[in-house]
């Protein structure tokens, strides 16, 4: 075990060492491209998780590192403000990472139950923020609206017919 762990640490110092030279030698511009780093450690957990024992947070990490280097990816080769648009997407990584570990390492209802709230929270967040930008409070603000006449209505239909007057 100790050997493979050096072999690993080994091909990480190998890899890292390469880019720095290439980024300062001008051939490589890493300022854009550093999330690919995050997406290639993530890939390397998930097959480590694959290839050996099945350890919960190998999947989870690497599930996790793969979806947030993707959206540092999109924001480095775009710009960073649209980061204002896509933080429901971190919910959305941690709510897959325990759906992967509820499907693939153990059936438990409390990590299906995160992962499907994480998931389900991230999605109404992002199409709130992205379909109503800046009025979605409003939205808010008219669903209580409706809360509180639906609470009078029903108020008004259990009570009893001689307290009308009351």
């Amino acid at each position: 075990m100790a050997k493979h762990s050096n072999r690993m640490v080994g091909i990480a110092l190998v890899i890292a060492g390469s880019l720095f030279t290439i980024t300062s030698s001008g051939i490589f511009n890493i300022e854009r491209f550093w999330p690919i780093l995050l997406l290639l450690i993530g890939a390397a957990l998930m097959l480590a998780f694959i290839k050996g024992p099945k350890q919960t947070s190998l999947l989870f990490s690497g599930i996790v590192l793969v979806s947030i280097s993707i959206i540092f990816q999109y924001c480095a080769m775009n710009e960073w403000s649209a980061m204002s648009l896509l933080w429901p997407l971190f919910l959305l990584a941690v709510g897959i990472g325990f759906l992967a570990e509820y499907f693939f390492v153990a059936k438990d209802n409390t990590r299906l139950s995160l992962g499907v709230v994480l998931a389900a929270s991230s999605l109404v967040l992002f199409a709130m923020h992205y379909f109503l930008g800046r009025f979605w409070p409003v939205l808010l603000i008219v669903i209580g609206i409706i809360f509180i006449a639906l609470s009078y209505l029903n108020t008004k239909k259990s009570k009893p017919k001689g307290d009308e007057n009351k």
